[in-house]
């Protein structure tokens, strides 16, 4: 990545922060917090759609069978902490 795209970047992710930040500061004055959140909520979820769609990348939001087997496992094993309490704990083989 060239510094020019990093900076260009950076000011994009700058700008579209400050403007999420006045759209909530003016949407609640007037509307009460939960929909507040929803709204931001449901923006950021078409974007994030919108984002995929354009870039051919949709199934990377889906669910994946992991190497491990189990849906949503991924690669990190279920393993008792020193507790005994369930911990996702990175290993490079599966149990």
């Amino acid at each position: 990545m060239t510094r020019r795209r990093g900076v260009l970047l950076t000011l994009a992710a700058f700008a579209v922060f400050s403007g999420t930040d006045a759209l909530v500061k003016l949407s609640a004055q007037s509307l009460p917090a939960p929909q507040v959140t929803l709204l931001v909520t449901v923006a950021a979820f078409v974007s994030l759609g919108a984002h995929a769609v354009v870039t051919g990348r949709v199934r990377r939001l889906l669910p994946r069978l992991s190497d491990c087997g189990g849906l949503g496992r991924g690669p990190f094993p279920v393993q008792p902490d020193h507790l005994g309490l369930p911990l996702r704990r990175p290993s490079v083989f599966c149990p």
